[in-house]
């Protein structure tokens, strides 16, 4: 409570840095009715030239971390421009690669069965390869146990059953 004027200011500092980071830590509390509370850790970057770190109490769900960085995204976002979250990007491409061999199945449905061998032979196998290759980079740039790499893992695990299309006439 005394020290608040001068985390405020410490605040301020560190939401015009280019870089923040921030992760919060479980830990209990004995006479809390919550069987655990949260704190959270926010910190300039590692080669930032003002070097801040601020801690916060609040849940896992972030409300109070959102709260703390929204004047950070307020600088760094161009005023009246959407912007699409990393994750949703993601996800659009992965939505992309799959409307496209959909859309190639679909535009193959009346051909005979050695026209569509040729067909995945010659379009859908390096749509395939593409997207095989597109997965396994990507694997690696998120959380394993989150949602993106679950879904990751998925596909590279039954990406040899997803080349069997190309065996199919």
């Amino acid at each position: 409570y005394y020290l608040s004027s001068l985390y405020e200011l410490l605040r301020k500092e560190l939401l015009k840095q280019d870089v923040i980071h921030a992760d919060e830590t479980p830990y209990r509390v004995l006479d809390s009715e919550r069987a655990k509370d949260y704190v959270w850790t926010l910190l300039s970057g590692k080669h930032a030239e003002k070097q801040i770190v601020l801690y916060n109490h609040g849940s896992r769900k972030g409300a109070e971390a959102w709260d703390f960085l929204a004047g950070f995204m307020i600088n760094i976002l161009p005023k009246d421009k959407a912007i699409e979250s990393d994750a949703t990007l993601v996800a659009n491409q992965g939505i992309n690669y799959c409307s496209q061999m959909f859309s190639l199945e679909r535009a193959w449905e009346d051909l005979s069965a050695e026209e569509r061998y040729e067909k995945r032979q010659f379009e859908l196998k390096p749509l395939l390869e593409k997207f095989s290759d597109w997965c396994s980079k990507k694997s690696i740039s998120v959380l394993p146990s989150g949602k993106q790499g679950t879904a990751f893992k998925y596909c590279m695990k039954h990406m040899d059953k997803f080349m069997n299309a190309l065996k199919d006439s």
